[in-house]
C-alpha cells in the first residue's frame, strides 16, 4: 500500500491506470512495485488511460434555452391566428 500510495502520488498515476497494470500479463514476473521495470509498465497503462478519456468530447449545453422556431414568408397557421386574437394583436391582411 506505501508503495502505491507513492508511485500514484510521485508520478501522478491514477487507480485505474495501476489496478490495470498489476493484473496484466506484463506484471505476471514482477512481485514488487519497487521493481525498476514496474513503473515504466504502470505509466504506459497511465498513457492508456488518458486516451481513453481524451476520447470522451464534453458537450456544453444551456439551461432554459429557448427553441425558435422558423419562420417562411407571413404564412400563418390556424394556431398562430387564434393565439394573435386572444391576445389583441390580430390586424387585418386583406
Amino acid at each position: 500500500m506505501i508503495a502505491a500510495n507513492k508511485i500514484m502520488k510521485d508520478h501522478k498515476i491514477s487507480e485505474q491506470a495501476l489496478v490495470r497494470a498489476i493484473s496484466s500479463k506484463e506484471f505476471d514476473s514482477i512481485f514488487s512495485l519497487n521493481h525498476p521495470k514496474a513503473i515504466a509498465i504502470i505509466k504506459k497503462y497511465q498513457l492508456i488511460e488518458n486516451q481513453k478519456s481524451s476520447k470522451n468530447q464534453e458537450i456544453e449545453h444551456k439551461k432554459n434555452a429557448k427553441h425558435r422556431t422558423k419562420k417562411f414568408g407571413k404564412k400563418k397557421n390556424i394556431f398562430k391566428r387564434l393565439k394573435d386574437i386572444e391576445d389583441g394583436e390580430e390586424k387585418e391582411d386583406h
